[in-house]
């Protein structure tokens, strides 16, 4: 897979792959999206702008949701592939973004819970 295409687009190949439970591709798309610019946290949320485009300022405060939900979506692929550590990071950085979030909340509690119980076997 090359990296060189509209982020929109690597977003939902990554969400495909996701979905079919191929969690090496999905990493490798989600990556793209992440990685193309982690800054730019704008050019990401256009695809979704049709959803937005009545109200504008509904939409710029949502640009940040829209972006942890591609750190949610790799930190997803992550534990699909058992990579409990990369999903912890991918989780954090979501609720950095978006610190009202209740899923990555959840899936960090239960990452920990996971870890701590495999920790006393």
């Amino acid at each position: 897979m090359q990296g060189t295409g509209p982020r929109w687009a690597w977003l939902q190949l990554g969400l495909h792959y996701l979905d079919q439970g191929d969690a090496g591709q999905a990493i490798t798309a989600l990556q793209h999206v992440i990685r193309a610019d982690p800054n730019d946290k704008y050019n990401i949320a256009r695809y979704y702008f049709i959803l937005y485009y009545r109200t504008l300022g509904y939409f710029l405060s949502q640009v940040y949701i829209l972006y942890s939900h591609c750190w949610e979506s790799l930190a997803d692929a992550y534990l699909v592939r058992g990579a409990h550590a990369s999903a912890l990071k991918s989780y954090q950085r979501a609720l950095q973004l978006s610190p009202e979030s209740l899923y990555p909340m959840i899936q960090l509690a239960n990452i920990k819970l996971v870890s701590k119980i495999h920790k006393n076997i």
